[in-house]
Parts: structure tokens; sequence; C-alpha cells
């Protein structure tokens, strides 16, 4: 059973954890910024987070009691009702698992259902195809592409993807979604 928990909610060792899940090499790859995180750094980051309450949640996902990933809305605006969001698998046993697609379905349903946002929106880094492929499978769509917008770790210019999707997509494809999220299953 997958289940969420506010950040500020789980105990150190969750927060160290998500602080080393961050860091890795391949969360890092699809992070726009990819610089290493101290401890310090983190920990001024969980602080943020309780001023900025209504503004940026992050919660914790866990597989049964075992925490496995990240999801996350940030910039809430609730005069114009819109977000920007975030997700992804950080311990590396819960890979192949499908739980990537699950996270993005929780995610948009809690954007949508529970905070009451009228459009969520993200980016996605051009060399990362495959959440391209599952956010657009997940009724997002492709608003613009910002050519070499950011110089990768190897030196690379990597282009942005901007990708949105509005509550009323949402409601009208939210039960087709929850199939290819294998929600029940």
């Amino acid at each position: 059973m997958i289940t969420y928990r506010n950040i500020l909610e789980s105990d150190y060792k969750i927060q160290e954890r998500v602080r080393l899940w961050r860091n890795s090499d391949r969360v890092k790859a699809g992070m726009l910024n990819q610089s290493p995180i101290s401890a310090d750094q983190h920990r001024q980051w969980i602080d943020s987070l309780s001023k900025k309450t209504g503004l940026h949640e992050v919660r914790v996902s866990f597989s049964d009691s075992i925490p496995f990933g990240i999801i996350n809305l940030r910039d809430i605006n609730t005069d114009i009702k819109s977000c920007d969001w975030g997700y992804y698998i950080g311990d590396d046993a819960f890979l192949g698992q499908k739980l990537g697609m699950r996270l993005l379905y929780d995610l948009t349903d809690w954007g949508f259902s529970e905070a009451g946002m009228y459009k969520m929106y993200s980016t996605v880094r051009s060399d990362n195809l495959k959440a391209l492929h599952d956010e657009l499978q997940a009724g997002y769509h492709i608003e613009g592409f910002l050519k070499d917008h950011l110089l990768s770790a190897s030196g690379e210019l990597i282009g942005i993807y901007l990708i949105a999707q509005f509550q009323t997509e949402w409601v009208k494809n939210k039960e087709k979604i929850s199939s290819w999220a294998k929600i029940g299953d």
C-alpha cells in the first residue's frame, strides 16, 4: 500500500535519506539543479518548508512502511490556482515496479482534487524522455520548449520542456489515467 507523509512530520533519518536520494547520480540526472546538497543546506531547506506552509509541500512516499520517493507541490498560488510540481523514486530497490507512474497519478490528483489547483505545470529536461513520455501519458501537454536552457555537469547544453495540465482535462481523463497508473492493483 502506498501512503504519503509530509516531510516536516518525518523523523531526521527519513529527512536525511531524502537528501541522500537527491544527491544520488540517478536522481540528480533529472533535476535542473544538479549541485550536491550538504547536510546544512538540506536542514535550511527543511526549515524553510515550515515557513512556506501553503506555498510548498513535500510528501515522502512509502510502500507499506518503507520510504522510497518524493512528491511535491511548489510555488502554490491560491489566487490563480496554479502550482509547479515534482516527484522521484529515491530508493533504487523500488525501480522497475511502475511506482513512478503511481507517484505521478497521486501527485496530480493531490494538486487538483485536494489542493484545488486549476493548472499544474512543470519542466522536464530534454534528455529525460522517459519522464516526458510518462507525463504526456498522464494528461500533461507541452506548452513550450527552452532551447539550450542549462549547462549539464558534462558541459552539454540541455533544453527544457514546459508541460502543464488543467483540472478540466484531469477530471475528463482521470479514470483512463488511473488504469494506466495501475491504481487499485
